[in-house]
C-alpha cells in the first residue's frame, strides 16, 4: 500500500514554462529528504496553479491562493478546507511553521489523530515586529499563537541550536538540526581565497560584497549595506556590492540612486541551485544583515566557501558568528564601521573559522541526524521507513 507524506508551507513557488519550480529550496532533494518516510509526497504551498502539478512520479505540488493578510474571510475558509481535505488524504503530516498553511494541517492532523512532524524554523515575532506597524500590531497574537502550536507538538525539528527552542517551545521529541544543503570549497580554492583577502589587507584589492536573498523580501536587509556604503563616502568606491536572487530590483535600486551609490550596486539576477557556490566563491564578504531570521542556510554556505561573514544579531545568526562580526539588527551604522576599518579586521582568521564551523553542517552529517529523528518519528507511530529510501 502507497504511504502518502503532506508538507504544508506557506512559501511562495512559481513554476518555470516545464511546470518546474523556480525556488532555491524545492529540488529533488527536498523530495528525497521526506521519501525516506514515504512512498509519494504532497508539497501544498502558495501559488498560481490552479490544477496539481505532477513534480516527479513521486511528488506533486499543490498551489493554494495567497491568503496571508486574510482579506478574504470566504476564500480563507474554502483553503482551509481544502488543507483539511489533504491532510485525510494522506498518512503523514510534516508541517512547517510559522505558517498558515503549516498551522492549518496540523490542527486538521490533530483532528483526525495523523501523525504530523513539526519543523520550526522562523520567528513569527521578529519577522511581524519588524515589518510594519500593522506587523507590531499582530506580533503578539501570531507569537501567543505559534508557542500554543509548539506545546501541543509531539515531533518537532527546529533549525537552530537555542533560539527558537527557547522563545517556541516543545514537550514533545525534538532536535535541532538545519535544512541547508552545503557544499563545501575544496582546500586549493579555500587557500586561494586566503591569499585574496590577505590582498585585501594590504589595501590593493577592490573589495565584493554579497548576498545572496530574494529581492522582494524586505527583511533581508539589503537596504542597509546601501545605506552603509553611502555613509562611507568615498572610500565607498573600493566596493561593490552584488544581489543575487529573484525579485523585482526597482526598490533598491531607487535607493541606490538617491543615496549616490548605484555605482556600486550590481543586481545579478536569479541563481540556479547547483550555480550557488560557484557564485558565492567571487564574493569577498557576504553580508547578512536580517532583521529576522530562523537560521540563514545563505551563511552557511557562504562560511562553507570560506567567505568573511557580516551578520546582523538577528534569529540564530549569533549561532554562528562571533564578535566583530555580528552587528545590532537594523544598524547600517555599524556595518559601515565595518566596512571602514576592513583592512584593519582579522579577515583571513575569520575565513578560516567559518570554513571550519561550516563543517558542523555538512549534508551527510545532517542527513543522517534527520533520518535519526525520521525513525523515532515512524516507531512512534508504529511505521517503518518506507520501502526504497
Amino acid at each position: 500500500m502507497t504511504r502518502k507524506l503532506l508538507f504544508a508551507h506557506d512559501d511562495k513557488v512559481t513554476l518555470d514554462q516545464d511546470n518546474r519550480p523556480v525556488s532555491y529550496n524545492y529540488t529533488r532533494g527536498l523530495v528525497e529528504r521526506y521519501r525516506y518516510m514515504a512512498d509519494h509526497v504532497t508539497f501544498a504551498v502558495r501559488g498560481d496553479a490552479r490544477e496539481p502539478v505532477a513534480w516527479f512520479s513521486d511528488a506533486t505540488l499543490i498551489c493554494l491562493p495567497d491568503m496571508k493578510h486574510g482579506r478574504n474571510l470566504a476564500k480563507m475558509r474554502k483553503s482551509e478546507g481544502r488543507v483539511a481535505s489533504l491532510v485525510a488524504d494522506h498518512d503523514l503530516v510534516v508541517a512547517r511553521l510559522p505558517s498558515l498553511i503549516g498551522s492549518w494541517a496540523l490542527k486538521s492532523a490533530g483532528k483526525m489523530n495523523k501523525p504530523v512532524l513539526v519543523e520550526f524554523v522562523g520567528c513569527p515575532w521578529d519577522a511581524l515586529w519588524n515589518h510594519s506597524l500593522k506587523g507590531k500590531l499582530v506580533a503578539p497574537y501570531f507569537r501567543a499563537k505559534n508557542r500554543r502550536l509548539m506545546r501541543r507538538t509531539t515531533h518537532a525539528l527546529y533549525v537552530t541550536e537555542t533560539f527558537l527552542q527557547k522563545r517556541y517551545p516543545s514537550s514533545g521529541e525534538q532536535i535541532a538540526c538545519s535544512d541547508v544543503e552545503t557544499v563545501m570549497a575544496d582546500r586549493r580554492l579555500f587557500e586561494r581565497r586566503l591569499r585574496r583577502l590577505n590582498g585585501i589587507r594590504e589595501g590593493d584589492k577592490p573589495i565584493t560584497l554579497g548576498t545572496v536573498a530574494n529581492l522582494d523580501v524586505p527583511y533581508k536587509g539589503h537596504d542597509l549595506v546601501i545605506r552603509a556604503l553611502a555613509a562611507l563616502g568615498e572610500a565607498r568606491h573600493r566596493f561593490v556590492y552584488k544581489l543575487i536572487g529573484p525579485g523585482e530590483p526597482s526598490r533598491l535600486q531607487n535607493l541606490a540612486t538617491a543615496l549616490g551609490v548605484v555605482d556600486q550596486i550590481q543586481f545579478a539576477g536569479p541563481c540556479p541551485r547547483e550555480n550557488i557556490p560557484q557564485a558565492l566563491d567571487g564574493i569577498d564578504i557576504y553580508l547578512q544583515p536580517s532583521r529576522q531570521e530562523g537560521l540563514p542556510r545563505a551563511v552557511i554556505e557562504a562560511m562553507a566557501r570560506g567567505c568573511v561573514v557580516i551578520g546582523a544579531r538577528t534569529g540564530g545568526i549569533p549561532e554562528l558568528l562571533v564578535d566583530p562580526w555580528i552587528v545590532p539588527r537594523g544598524d547600517w551604522r555599524q556595518i559601515a564601521a565595518r566596512l571602514r576599518t576592513v583592512e584593519t579586521l582579522p579577515l583571513a582568521q575569520a575565513a578560516s573559522r567559518n570554513y571550519e564551523k561550516a563543517h558542523e553542517f555538512d549534508m551527510d552529517v545532517l542527513a543522517r541526524k534527520r533520518r535519526d529523528f525520521y525513525d523515532v518519528f515512524l516507531a512512534d507511530h508504529g511505521l517503518m521507513p518506507a520501502i526504497g529510501c
